[in-house]
């Protein structure tokens, strides 16, 4: 399956035909004609997954654009990258926290479709 944007490697919908949940890789060179199809979609919240360094280095181009709802939430648990294939279900069951829970309930409460992201998209 193909990335929904040329800009970036791992834009996907969430669900079979809805555009209500999108998840991404940072759209850090994201096109004009990329954004506006986020518009026409209603796709105005976009929810950062990642931690102050991370956005420091890799700026999002949607972080200061007026037309969307820009929300800074990184995952704060479960830090360690997973050594075997193995790992990687137990450190997705680490990351679930309290702010985890602020995450899900932003994501799900939002009133118009939403875009989220961390670096790579998974």
């Amino acid at each position: 399956m193909a990335s929904l944007f040329k800009s970036t490697y791992n834009t996907r919908s969430l669900l079979p035909e809805s555009f209500r949940f999108i998840r991404s890789d940072v759209p850090n060179c994201i096109m004009e004609k990329e954004v506006q199809w986020l518009i026409e979609h209603n796709i105005t919240t976009v929810v950062d997954l990642r931690d102050d360094n991370e956005r420091e280095r890799k700026k999002c181009a949607l972080i200061d654009n007026e037309l969307f709802q820009y929300h800074c939430m990184p995952v704060t648990g479960g830090n360690a990258v997973p050594k075997s294939a193995d790992d990687v279900s137990k450190s997705y069951i680490k990351m679930v926290d309290e702010q985890m829970d602020l995450i899900i309930n932003t994501i799900l409460k939002s009133e118009t479709n939403v875009l989220y992201f961390c670096n790579a998209g998974k």
